[in-house]
């Protein structure tokens, strides 16, 4: 696993924390998901910063920090 699909991986599961306690539907997931890769094209790799610009797109903030990584 890259260190890309790893940050990725981690700001989708951080983000899903955010939705379930919103009772978001599977399309904002799917939403939140395909922005977090678009913004992982673009070079960002830092998984706090994939999870919030996603989360701001769809317009949710951010609720449970994310665990840092051992």
């Amino acid at each position: 696993m890259t260190k890309q699909q790893k940050a990725m991986g981690e700001a989708f599961e951080a983000a899903c924390k955010v939705l379930d306690e919103a009772g978001q539907s599977s399309v904002v997931y799917e939403a939140v998901a395909k922005c977090i890769i678009e913004i992982a094209k673009s070079g960002e790799r830092d998984p706090n910063q994939l999870r919030d610009s996603a989360l701001n797109a769809v317009g949710h903030k951010r609720l449970i920090p994310l665990l840092p990584s051992n």
